[in-house]
């Protein structure tokens, strides 16, 4: 009988530890948000300037560079897709806001509000811009 419960408890502590890396990423250093258009992404757990992001992306296991909103804002033909926002692939995730790779100009690149779907226009030190910010990878 002792035997049992420790094989079930084995069993179940399998069990949890397989569904909690289904939602994390980066070894357990990211969330995952998943876009409207059914692609998974990466979000760091720890706010950061925009070129510490890039190397966040950059190192971490199964994403190479931040989100392009050129590349991954749009979910058109997908259901819940609102093309009247700027980046409609993200607006069903929270409100963290994130860093893109967009650059807006020497000193500022844009943002994304993920629940909003807005892009904004946010200093790269995280100054004038809310703080720092979160990457979101691919």
């Amino acid at each position: 009988m002792k035997n049992m419960l420790i094989v079930c408890a084995i069993c179940f502590l399998s069990i949890s530890s397989w569904a909690v890396d289904e939602q994390a990423c980066a070894k357990g250093q990211g969330v995952i948000v998943k876009g409207v258009n059914g692609h998974t992404y990466c979000r760091s757990k720890i706010a950061m300037n925009w070129w510490s992001a890039h190397a966040w992306c950059h190192s971490a296991q199964g994403v190479s560079k931040l989100i392009n909103p050129n590349e991954d804002c749009d979910c058109d033909g997908f259901e819940g897709c609102d093309t009247t926002l700027s980046c409609p692939n993200f607006a069903t995730a929270d409100g963290t806001v994130v860093w893109t790779d967009a650059v807006a100009d020497e000193n500022y690149v844009y943002c994304l509000y993920p629940n909003k779907g807005i892009l904004n226009r946010c200093h790269k030190r995280g100054v004038n811009s809310g703080g720092l910010l979160m990457a979101l990878c691919k």
